[in-house]
């Protein structure tokens, strides 16, 4: 969320990113009231990285945005048979929240059955000795960013 206080007697705002005018839809929301003008970004993404302006009249204010990647690297859909173990992989920044893994909305707990790792910025989830009740969606968790996982287990 962008925001500036102009005079009352100033003209329209316009907000621009690399040259081009920002209007309102389902990405950005504009609002103004009296003196105080808003630019909110919904759902960001790292291509919303870059700089923008707010223009009042001939007057231009510059703002960088650096939208910071939770995934380096996202995890992927996994298949297995039963009794292997599996594995899910994701890279987040060394800087980042911790990381959760759940299941059916339960916090997956390190036991004899799972097995959790970080080394730098790559932390993995591992299933031992799988049973077809393993089967389902997975989510990883950083701060308020998650992403789900699929694990289909074939019976033998």
């Amino acid at each position: 969320m962008f925001t500036c206080k102009v005079p009352t007697d100033s003209n329209s705002v316009k907000w621009t990113k690399d040259d081009i005018t920002i209007t309102e839809n389902e990405h950005y929301e504009l609002f103004s009231e009296d003196t105080l003008h808003t630019l909110t970004l919904r759902n960001t993404e790292s291509s919303d990285s870059g700089v923008y302006l707010v223009h009042v009249g001939n007057i231009s204010r510059r703002v960088n945005l650096n939208i910071k990647a939770y995934f380096l690297e996202d995890p992927a859909d996994t298949e297995c048979k039963e009794g292997e173990d599996a594995m899910f992989t994701c890279k987040v920044p060394t800087d980042s929240n911790s990381v959760k893994w759940t299941k059916d909305d339960k916090t997956i707990t390190e036991n004899e059955h799972y097995e959790m790792s970080s080394e730098d910025t790559l932390h993995t989830l591992t299933l031992k000795n799988t049973e077809t009740s393993d089967s389902g969606e997975y989510w990883v968790h950083v701060g308020n960013i998650s992403r789900r996982i699929n694990l289909n287990i074939k019976g033998i």
